[in-house]
């Protein structure tokens, strides 16, 4: 017989009250639960190549957490990048659709809206959410990871770093999955 050994969910009750003080710092629960949908759209060029593209980020706020659209227009085509309910998918230029298994839409949490994101963490059951060494400029450092199973573990740690202050996120970092190859995660920082 195998038996699989999942790490147990650690909830430190100081990280909560941090996590939830920097909720109502960004304009309270009332105001993050009543956002439906957010759009973002933007240009980005590729340093070294010049490349130019623009992007739509479109999220869509349900009950049962947030559904989203990346889509980016470049030279070569339009690629979308999508939760598609529950069940990602990449559809490239060339019109070969890969799909993903669900850890990779949930690794692409709103980090624009850092209150929504925050508000997402801490309403899954799924993560730890532990206090950190405080960082080198006395940011409090909250860890959070979702440790069901090595899928999730891979694409989910967040280090967020708050201003003691004012409870306001100064830094989120976080492993981010590639909008080209979601299967594969690189690190980001907002």
């Amino acid at each position: 017989l195998c038996s699989l050994s999942l790490a147990q969910v650690q909830r430190d009750p100081a990280a909560m009250a941090v996590m939830n003080q920097a909720i109502v710092a960004l304009g309270g629960l009332s105001s993050v639960t009543s956002l439906q949908t957010m759009q973002i759209v933007g240009r980005t060029v590729l340093a070294g190549s010049g490349e130019n593209s623009t992007f739509t980020l479109s999220y869509l706020v349900a009950d049962n957490g947030v559904r989203f659209a990346r889509v980016k227009t470049s030279q070569t085509g339009v690629t979308i990048f999508a939760s598609g309910k529950g069940v990602p998918f990449l559809s490239p230029p060339n019109g070969k659709v890969e799909v993903f298994g669900h850890h990779i839409a949930a690794a692409a949490l709103p980090y624009e809206h850092p209150a929504l994101a925050i508000l997402l963490v801490v309403q899954n059951a799924n993560y730890s959410i532990t206090m950190a060494p405080p960082s080198k400029n006395g940011l409090v450092h909250i860890h959070a990871e979702d440790d069901t199973s090595d899928d999730p573990r891979s694409t989910s740690p967040q280090d967020w770093y708050f201003d003691p202050s004012t409870n306001v996120p100064a830094r989120v970092e976080y492993r981010l999955p590639d909008v080209f190859h979601p299967s594969i995660t690189q690190f980001t920082a907002c």
